[in-house]
């Protein structure tokens, strides 16, 4: 069935070629396609299940039983003596009997074990929620690299593009100024080479614009449909850096992998004391209600009936050290999912670090790329003055076009790798995902 709907959503994707999609649309249509999303929802249907299997341990337990014997009459002798002499005389026994039985058992206290289970149970709710909200941010965040990469080729096709034809017009140029006399066959030479490296830039650009599409597609799960759609740009502003101290504190309390260990923590506590609690006496209580009579219909009209209860209280001695050993295990688990939280934690704190200083480069880099950009550009166009007045080599030229290509370049992949940067800051804080419900 989610097979089925993968391609029906893909048939219309197809059907709707040529459409642009923004963002927010690629977004929610990778939430809707990606089996691993609803992977992560059937999980906490199971953990919710899993809880109510945890209420065994309180709730009473109530059954009903009957059986019926209806066998053959059994013939036997029955030895007489009646003074002076010995008989044996012929008897029979009617072997049918009919009984029906009402039981109840109704735990009391078995250590605390049944509560901590209860809790268990929760956070193990817990857990697959975050753990949902996890693999709900992996895919988002999928999703913006996917789209930023696409963007950024497109980009950088635009700007192979305009340097092929930039080339051509200086080959052109050469060509005119030879056969006029002003330079010589070197120069044409080196602008064919040089228009020969833009030819190849842009079969470069292209072949990477259909790889990126083909991997947005993937992600997005409409793979089948073909690769002819377009996507909306975007308004490439770059925020401002996060202070560090404020932007932990988000980390610690929204970020789901954090949030999955201090669960796991409570709950292998909860099984250590669960372990120490099998160690403890239980009390149970049980009732017995039980009818009997030698035909069904004298079960229900004129039966023979007996009443029993009991209460049990059961202390283990010596079971083989396997509850030592049990209780030795999990506490062993504990301490170490508490050195675990500590690693992820401190794992977490460099990588929030690192990606603010990297924002924070970023936000300084791209003004300085933005100007460097438009010294090259200025500096192509007065060599280019300079080479058409005899003044400079063609050499000059081409190393200025190679500037004006570097310099667009640098720009650009860094303007869309800071978007990419931005959309990992609010994944690790944990505030992704709540920007596409």
């Amino acid at each position: 069935m989610k097979k089925t709907i993968i391609l029906i959503n893909s048939l219309l994707f197809s059907l709707l070629c040529g459409q642009s999609y923004s963002l927010e649309e690629c977004v929610q249509m990778t939430l809707k396609n990606k089996v691993t999303v609803e992977s992560a929802k059937l999980d906490v249907v199971s953990a919710i299940a899993g809880k109510k299997a945890a209420l065994s341990g309180i709730l009473p337990s109530l059954s009903i039983s009957g059986s019926a014997s209806d066998g053959s009459d059994m013939n036997y002798q029955k030895l007489t003596f009646d003074g002076s002499n010995l008989n044996f005389q012929n008897q029979t026994s009617d072997a049918k009997e009919w009984n029906n039985s009402v039981i109840l058992n109704q735990p009391i206290y078995d250590g605390g074990n049944t509560w901590r289970n209860l809790t268990l149970g929760k956070n193990l709710i817990s857990i697959a929620e975050e753990s949902e909200r996890l693999t709900r941010t992996n895919v988002i965040l999928s999703t913006h690299r996917s789209y930023f990469k696409l963007l950024k080729n497109q980009q950088l096709l635009a700007s192979a593009q305009e340097d092929l034809a930039l080339a051509d017009q200086q080959l052109e140029l050469v060509n005119h100024q030879f056969e006029l006399g002003a330079v010589k066959k070197t120069d044409v030479l080196k602008a064919r080479v040089r228009l020969g490296q833009a030819k190849t830039s842009v079969i470069i650009q292209n072949s990477d614009l259909d790889n990126a599409k083909r991997e947005l597609a993937n992600v997005m799960g409409v793979l089948n449909g073909g690769l002819s759609f377009t996507i909306k740009d975007i308004d490439a502003v770059i925020p401002e850096a996060p202070d560090f101290d404020s932007s932990l504190k988000i980390m610690e309390s929204k970020n789901p992998s954090l949030i999955m260990q201090d669960f796991t923590v409570n709950n292998q506590e909860l099984s250590y004391k669960n372990a120490k609690g099998s160690r403890l006496p239980s009390l149970s209580l049980s009732g017995r209600y039980n009818t009997s009579a030698g035909s069904s219909s004298d079960l229900f009209s004129d039966p023979s009936d007996s009443w029993s209860g009991q209460i049990t209280l059961s202390y283990p001695i010596f079971t083989g050290f396997q509850s030592s050993v049990l209780s030795q295990q999990a506490k062993i688990d504990w301490r170490t999912a508490q050195n675990d939280k500590t690693n992820v934690r401190d794992d977490f704190r460099v990588q929030l670090q690192a990606i603010i200083d990297g924002l924070e480069n970023y936000k300084e880099i791209i003004p300085v790329l933005e100007e460097v950009r438009m010294a090259a550009e200025e500096d192509l166009k007065l060599a280019q003055e300079r080479y058409a007045l005899g003044a400079t080599t063609i050499l000059e030229v081409l190393d200025a076009q190679l500037s004006v290509t570097r310099a667009r370049t640098d720009l650009i992949n860094t303007t869309y790798d800071a978007l990419a940067q931005d959309a990992t800051l609010k994944a690790t804080l944990g505030v992704l995902d709540s920007e596409f419900k």
